[in-house]
């Protein structure tokens, strides 16, 4: 009995030790997350749920016998919006996602994402044209220029090879944080998506900082287009290349 009960008390030592490193895993886990995407985490302070308000390019004219809330969106876009709700979700599990039609959507209601040509929505155009009045998005030519700079979509012999994904971070009037994502091309907004979730990465420790204390930016990324959209084992080949602060944080500062 006495060797029995031995075994039961190592047994029952086993399990606790087992358990508690189990939580501790799950803790350090969670907190690396939490480190990583921080920047999500704070987007998503003001609810359970975010905010994901499709691109405007992607509505089509409903016909006759089709569900008017069945939209048609590229293969990228529907990625981006994907992985949106991918790293919402690694920044706060059971993070809810909503999609909005551009027409249904307040920009005071809450936190949110917006994919897409922001010029399409006047409340974006107008909030960019106050922070950032220098940036000039071209569709038609898959470029956008800002500050004496220019990106565009790469096409060889007919196949985009490289795009470019611009990001843009800030808070509504009413301090409410949101993101804007788009690119210069589908592709692009699927960059944006990537480089947003990975940005603890790819920014130094103080522009981080100043991300993560509301201040307002524009980030432009750039990565390798492969077949019919960008790898996604490899989030090395998604960089951000450029990044702005608003004119309004510059000649306040």
């Amino acid at each position: 009995m006495v060797i029995l009960g031995g075994l039961g008390i190592n047994l029952l030592a086993s399990i606790v030790f087992a358990v508690l490193g189990f939580i501790a895993a799950r803790t350090y886990d969670t907190y690396r997350k939490r480190r990583m995407l921080g920047h999500v985490y704070s987007l998503l302070s003001s609810g359970r749920g975010i905010t994901v308000v499709f691109p405007p390019g992607t509505i089509v004219p409903t016909s006759e016998g089709r569900p008017v809330n069945a939209i048609r969106m590229s293969l990228a876009e529907g990625a981006a919006i994907a992985r949106i709700g991918q790293i919402c979700r690694d920044a706060r599990t059971g993070t809810d996602m909503y999609l909005v039609h551009p027409d249904d959507h307040s920009p005071n209601s809450g936190s949110f994402v917006m994919l897409g040509d922001p010029a399409r929505s006047a409340w974006s155009k107008s909030w960019l044209e106050k922070n950032f009045h220098q940036l000039q998005f071209i569709p038609d030519e898959r470029r956008l220029k800002y500050d004496n700079a220019s990106w565009e979509t790469r096409i060889v012999n007919g196949v985009a090879r490289q795009d470019f994904g611009f990001i843009v971070v800030g808070r509504t009037n009413a301090q409410i944080p949101f993101v804007l994502l788009w690119g210069a091309s589908e592709f692009g907004t699927n960059i944006a998506a990537r480089a947003y979730g990975d940005l603890h990465r790819q920014l130094s420790g103080e522009r981080y900082r100043r991300v993560l204390a509301g201040e307002p930016w524009l980030f432009v990324a750039r990565a390798d287009v492969e077949k019919y959209g960008v790898r996604t084992d490899d989030v090395s080949n998604v960089s951000v290349v450029a990044a702005y602060r608003a004119h309004s944080v510059m000649q306040g500062s």
